[in-house]
């Protein structure tokens, strides 16, 4: 929510013109767009690389979901804003696009109950 609100802010700024863009010469776009790659594949990889224990009870599972869940948006919701920040600097359109696809990422991966049942389904141990 704190990205599509700053995207707002920054439309209304370039918009009515208070903000001026400055000429990096495409440069800034490059890097902003090359980090949100790097986060995206680097989220992608790790997120199933957080250990469980063996012996893992449903509080300790409920644990380690919210964890994962937060360790995999917070990159992706810092990518999405220095992508905001590069269309507000470079008032390039490509910019918010790639803001665009972070934010459908999150959402796409955004925790359900359903999700959580799987989770917890996965990673139950059941001793006879």
């Amino acid at each position: 929510m704190g990205v599509v609100m700053f995207v707002l802010v920054a439309i209304v700024l370039i918009e009515t013109g208070s903000f001026e863009g400055a000429d990096f010469g495409g440069i800034l776009i490059a890097v902003a767009g090359g980090f949100a790659v790097a986060i995206s594949v680097a989220v992608m990889a790790g997120s199933k690389k957080i250990l469980i224990a063996d012996n893992a009870g449903e509080p300790e599972l409920l644990k380690v979901f919210m964890a994962r869940n937060l360790l995999t948006k917070a990159p992706l919701e810092g990518a999405a804003l220095f992508n905001v920040i590069a269309f507000i600097l470079e008032q390039s359109v490509w910019s918010l696009v790639i803001v665009g696809f972070l934010v459908a990422v999150m959402i796409a991966t955004f925790p359900t109950q359903t999700k959580l049942d799987n989770f917890l389904t996965a990673h139950t141990t059941t001793t006879v």
